[in-house]
């Protein structure tokens, strides 16, 4: 576990980010990171996959959020294809991201 806090710790300070923003990141307190980060409290498994998914993937761009709070679209045809492709300009049967 040593060798993973290590290592935890120096991509952390590669990336120039201080325990605080990390632990906003994982949703965690800085003093829970903190700990985990000094091996003093072992993560659970699922926390440490967390840790090492997030420090890989580091973006310093702000998240993106899209807040609808309700919507309702009505077309006057029964031609989904055309509704999807023509107006809204997808692709069916491929993911858009």
């Amino acid at each position: 576990m040593e060798e993973w806090t290590d290592a935890v710790r120096s991509r952390r300070k590669k990336l120039g980010l201080t325990q605080v923003q990390v632990a906003r990141g994982l949703g965690v307190t800085s003093h829970h990171f903190s700990q985990i980060e000094s091996g003093r409290t072992s993560p659970s498994a699922s926390l440490q996959m967390e840790i090492d998914r997030l420090l890989k993937n580091w973006n310093d761009e702000p998240e993106l959020t899209l807040m609808f709070d309700y919507m309702r679209v009505r077309f006057p045809t029964h031609d989904a294809k055309t509704v999807i492709t023509k107006i809204l300009g997808l692709t069916p049967g491929t993911p858009d991201i």
